[in-house]
């Protein structure tokens, strides 16, 4: 059985810069149009007597559901693969606590 090339690529071990994984990003969608009023209703419900100041946008409501479908689990996978994953998610949700 043949043994690995010492510079072979499987054997460097990547040093990479930490991702800043709470910077914010834009991304563009399509969804469909019930989707669209489906999250617009859930808007307009949070947002229902609210201060002006509290008011959450349509990107804060779709941010708050994305947020809901990620488990412990995946915090656990994705802080090996990332360095800090861990850590950004435990300031998300301390920021959106507050």
């Amino acid at each position: 059985m043949s043994q690995p090339r010492r510079d072979s690529p499987s054997n460097v071990i990547a040093f990479r810069e930490p991702a800043n994984l709470l910077k914010r990003q834009s991304i563009e969608i399509e969804l469909p149009a019930f989707l669209v009023a489906v999250i617009t209703r859930r808007a307009e419900q949070a947002n229902e007597g609210a201060p002006l100041e509290e008011r959450l946008s349509f990107s804060e409501v779709i941010e708050a559901q994305l947020a809901e479908i990620v488990t412990i689990r995946d915090v656990a996978e994705f802080e090996i693969e990332m360095p800090g994953f861990a850590e950004a998610v435990q300031a998300w949700l301390k920021n959106a606590c507050e």
